[in-house]
């Protein structure tokens, strides 16, 4: 019996009960184009799921000194540039790889706002680091803002964390990964 052959005559409980066994197993075994339902059940198409995270995006006050904080700084190298004129924006993207390959970073600048409020939602982004040690004293040498000294995760010791402060007060938390 296909599942469009099912018959719904139902006569006892027990009938019921058999004939939703049948239903359920049937329906179980119609292919699904989608790895997953919405809440509501609506499949959402396979090809259509989100996939990658492309990039975070941060607001920063004076573009010049973020660059020189993440590119310097951090090592990030300058993916892409562009100034929206009409927009009164820029945007920078900036990463250890290709955008192609890996999630990056966006800076905008907004030309005519320079005030931002960072919230008490926002946490952090976070970087791999071969040498957490090493990397602070050399931060702390750049007069970078070391708000967490590198050591034992509190609850989680075997990570090895610090945290930074970026020029926008955007905290970046540091973990040892070999």
């Amino acid at each position: 019996m296909t599942p469009t052959q099912v018959s719904l005559s139902f006569v006892t409980t027990e009938q019921f009960t058999n004939n939703l066994k049948i239903i359920n197993r049937a329906c179980a075994s119609i292919p699904r184009k989608s790895g997953f339902n919405d809440e509501k059940g609506k499949n959402m198409p396979h090809n259509n799921k989100p996939h990658r995270l492309l990039h975070t995006m941060l607001r920063v006050r004076n573009l010049d000194t973020s660059l020189d904080f993440y590119t310097e700084k951090l090592g990030m190298r300058i993916l892409r540039r562009e100034d929206y004129s009409d927009g009164k924006f820029t945007l920078v993207f900036l990463g250890y790889e290709d955008e192609s390959d890996a999630t990056v970073l966006e800076l905008t600048h907004n030309w005519q706002d320079s005030d931002y409020n960072l919230g008490s939602a926002y946490g952090h982004i976070a970087l791999a680091i071969s040498d957490i040690y090493a990397f602070c004293t050399y931060l702390e040498a750049q007069n970078v803002i070391i708000s967490r000294a590198p050591g034992p995760m509190a609850f989680g010791p075997s990570e090895i964390i610090a945290f930074i402060v970026d020029p926008d007060g955007y905290k970046i938390g540091l973990i040892e990964k070999n």
